[in-house]
C-alpha cells in the first residue's frame, strides 16, 4: 500500500508558492541541461551492464532522493510526499514504431530493481498498446528516452484548464561527444507548485553526482 506524509502548511516556506501555481497561475516548469554520462558510459561497458537499465536505476534513484519530485495533491488540495514513486516508461517496437509504457517497482538496492526490470520486460516487451502493464500504482513519475536525436530543449505539456501534473515528465535523447565528453541531454518537465528552478538545479546536480559515482 502506498505512504505518504502530508506537508505541514503552517510551517512549509513554499506554502503560498503552492496555493499560486496551484490555483491561480496554473503554471509548469520546464529545463534541459547536457549531463556528462563519459565515466557512466564507460562503467557500462567495462562491466558489460546494458546502460538502459542503469539508466533508468539512476534516474529512479535521484527522483526519490528528492521529496520535491514525490509530491500530489491531497483531496483538500494540500501537498503530500508519496515515501517512494516508481518509474513509469517507454517500450519501443521496431516493427511498427510505435511505444507502450510500463510501471515498474523502484528497489533502492540496485540488483534487486535490474532483476526486476529483466523480469519486467520479459512480460510486457512484446505487448502493443499505450498501456500494457495494469494496477499502475498512484506514485509513480514519467521517464522516456529518445535515442534517435541529441535535442537542445524538449517540453511536455497536458491540455485543458486543470494544474499541471505534479509528478515529474523526464525525457533524455541521444549522447554525443562533445571536447572529448559524452554529454546527453535530460529534460525535466513539472509543475510550478511543485519546484521552481532552484529545485530542477538541484535535481540535474544529484543527477550527476550520481552518474558520477561510476567509474
Amino acid at each position: 500500500m502506498s505512504q505518504y506524509k502530508k506537508v505541514d502548511m503552517e510551517t512549509w516556506p513554499r506554502r503560498s508558492h503552492w496555493n499560486y501555481y496551484r490555483n491561480l497561475v496554473k503554471a509548469q516548469t520546464s529545463m534541459t541541461k547536457k549531463i556528462d554520462v563519459t565515466n557512466f558510459v564507460k562503467w557500462c561497458h567495462n562491466n558489460k551492464q546494458k546502460f538502459s537499465p542503469l539508466l533508468l536505476y539512476v534516474f529512479s534513484k535521484t527522483v526519490n532522493s528528492l521529496e520535491c519530485m514525490r509530491m500530489f495533491a491531497l483531496e483538500d488540495g494540500n501537498p503530500g510526499i508519496w515515501d517512494v514513486v516508481h518509474p513509469n516508461y517507454t517500450i519501443f517496437h521496431e516493427d511498427d514504431k510505435t511505444f507502450s509504457d510500463v510501471w515498474i517497482e523502484y528497489y533502492e538496492d540496485q540488483e534487486v530493481f535490474l532483476k526486476s526490470f529483466e523480469e519486467t520486460m520479459n512480460l510486457y516487451q512484446n505487448k502493443k498498446g499505450i498501456k500494457v502493464r495494469e494496477n499502475q500504482p498512484p506514485n509513480f513519475f514519467c521517464i522516456s528516452g529518445i535515442p534517435w536525436i541529441s535535442y537542445d530543449s524538449f517540453t511536455t505539456s497536458t491540455a485543458g484548464d486543470r494544474p499541471p501534473m505534479l509528478f515529474p515528465v523526464l525525457n533524455y535523447g541521444k549522447y554525443e561527444e562533445e571536447n572529448g565528453r559524452l554529454l546527453m541531454p535530460v529534460s525535466i518537465t513539472i509543475s510550478h507548485a511543485a519546484m521552481d528552478g532552484y529545485h530542477e538545479a538541484v535535481f540535474f546536480r544529484t543527477l550527476q553526482d550520481n552518474l558520477n559515482s561510476y567509474h
